[in-house]
């Protein structure tokens, strides 16, 4: 018995060694792919995509690293993916701003137009590319602009699509005051077919807008079925939104330059001018249109800027000079916040010819009677003047006709008359000696001719 118990007791513990060591050895293996997992999970939240988890077992432990892997390559997909998505908005942007920055250096309408839809086909490999504006009237999309060829083709053509049209995406865009697609069109049943573009297969409208006021609309079509997408839709957009602002500044250039010639042609015609004058500095600054009205330029007179002892030398008349210099002794004394004025002088032409010149002063202070801003407008009265004389040499002459008409009326005789004729001539002719001769036959009415010297 007793030795029956004692090869019990050996193999138990024969036994339990093993199951220790066994144990061990299992702790310590699932200890290390507990290790390398965490290990390859630091590497990988340190940015290393390319680190794998061992998998060295097919228990829970290398289930978890199968599972770890498999998150990892949807992991790195998802970033491949994503930065391929970031590269593709990045090279979108930079086109946008190839494309805005291109059509802000152009001021005329057409031209800027032209540019966009040529570089939007151009950058963003485009099939097509065209921009509608609308009228005045508000209630039709006028083609304005097309890239290549069919594009110019359809512009010479008069293009143009009623607001209210409803197969047509570009004036869905307008109305609906947002981007619409159309990826597969010819299952779209509002999509306008157009047999210059012949290629299309899906198109996106973007309207242009400033605002909430829609000025046109952005158009581009792709031969490509599915070409766009929602991202595609806001880089359009905000280059929409561009186009549209460099548009309206463009227009407000043309409007400031058509409105700048007319006040030119308006100056020119009557014969006005303005300018500057710092008293601090003693500059008057002039502009051609006022040498224009002294029938000089610049260049002769020596620059755009005088002061107004060459002011005086230049354009006034001598004998006018003080009062000139009395009208500026006036601004200067004067205390009042918006001081006016108004004075005529002579003025020396070039040629020799004495002009007159209508002079308005305006003076402007601040709130402690500084001045804060001086000028005014020169304008040439030489011809009013030279009118305003021979009215009143005719008036005068009228007059002493009058008189001598009623003297000679007042004659009771031929003789006296004709001696109140003679008398009033001469000294309507500066008292010079005038002799009238009567032909005796013109008496007896015969057709002779009475002559006056």
């Amino acid at each position: 018995i007793a030795d029956n118990v004692l090869t019990q007791s050996v193999v138990l513990g024969i036994v339990a060694s093993l199951i220790a060591v066994i144990t061990t050895l299992l702790t310590d293996r699932r200890l290390r792919a507990i290790s390398n997992l965490t290990q390859t999970a630091t590497a990988i939240a340190n940015g290393d995509l390319s680190q794998v988890a061992p998998v060295e077992s097919k228990d829970e432990i290398g289930t978890l690293a199968s599972t770890f892997n498999m998150m990892t390559s949807q992991l790195r997909d998802l970033i491949g993916s994503l930065e391929h998505r970031v590269a593709e908005r990045t090279r979108a942007l930079s086109s946008v701003a190839e494309v805005s920055i291109a059509a802000s250096t152009v001021l005329e309408t057409d031209k800027l137009l032209q540019q966009v839809v040529d570089l939007s086909k151009e950058r963003f490999g485009l099939y097509h590319a065209h921009i509608y504006l609308l009228n005045e009237a508000g209630d039709t999309l006028v083609l304005a602009s097309g890239a290549g060829e069919s594009g110019r083709q359809m512009v010479a053509e008069g293009r143009s699509i009623p607001l209210d049209r409803e197969q047509s995406l570009v004036a869905r865009a307008a109305r609906e005051h947002k981007g619409v697609t159309v990826n597969d069109v010819t299952q779209a049943p509002d999509f306008l077919p157009n047999p210059l573009l012949p290629e299309t297969r899906s198109e996106l409208a973007v309207p242009m807008m400033v605002g909430e006021q829609v000025i046109g609309v952005f158009d581009v079509q792709s031969e490509t079925v599915g070409r766009f997408t929602d991202s595609d839709i806001a880089v359009q957009t905000t280059l929409a939104s561009q186009v549209a602002s460099a548009v309206q500044n463009s227009r407000s250039y043309t409007e400031i330059q058509r409105n700048q010639a007319l006040l030119s042609d308006a100056l020119s015609i009557s014969r006005l001018a303005n300018w500057e004058y710092d008293v601090e500095k003693d500059i008057f600054t002039f502009n051609d249109n006022f040498y224009a009205i002294f029938r000089t330029t610049a260049e002769q007179v020596g620059g755009y800027k005088l002061s107004s002892a060459d002011y005086a030398r230049y354009f006034v008349h001598p004998e006018d000079a003080p009062l000139v210099g009395g009208e500026i002794q006036k601004a200067l004394q004067s205390k009042e916040r918006h001081f006016n004025a108004a004075l005529e002088h002579r003025a020396i032409f070039p040629d020799g010819e004495v002009g007159y010149m209508s002079v308005r002063v305006t003076v402007e202070r601040d709130e402690n009677g500084k001045i804060v801003r001086w000028y005014g407008a020169n304008q040439d009265i030489t011809e009013r003047k030279r009118l305003e004389e021979q009215n009143r040499k005719r008036a005068r002459q009228q007059e002493a006709l009058n008189l001598i008409t009623q003297k000679i009326q007042g004659a009771d005789t031929v003789e006296t008359a004709l001696q109140v004729t003679a008398r009033e001539l001469g000294r309507a002719l500066g008292q010079k000696q005038t002799l009238v001769t009567l032909d005796a036959a013109v008496l007896a009415g015969e057709n002779r001719t009475t002559v006056a010297e």
